[in-house]
């Protein structure tokens, strides 16, 4: 397993959690009577899920956040194959 694929498993993983937040937040907007703990969980969740998106994905060799990469690794494999190489460091990333 490369690089590539192993940014790909991870954003879809924070992905899958900001995706699960977000619509528990939407499912509590509707109820006649929500949980607040549960709202603000799960937009908190959602919340912390986007944020590690952006700060936790990163090149293991440099530390270079590469979020870009692994956001197209996750969705759309065929444009993440463009990317050869971390733009930092030059690490190939297959």
């Amino acid at each position: 397993m490369g690089i590539r694929e192993r940014l790909g498993r991870v954003m879809r993983a924070w992905l899958i959690v900001a995706a699960v937040g977000w619509v528990v937040f939407v499912a509590c907007l509707f109820a006649e009577k929500p949980s607040a703990v549960l709202m603000i969980g799960s937009f908190v969740a959602t919340c912390a899920a986007m944020a590690a998106m952006l700060a936790f994905v990163r090149c293991p060799a440099c530390r270079a956040r590469l979020s870009q990469i692994g956001f197209a690794a996750a969705l759309a494999p065929a444009a993440a194959s463009r990317y050869e190489r971390c733009p930092a460091c030059g690490t190939r990333l297959d």
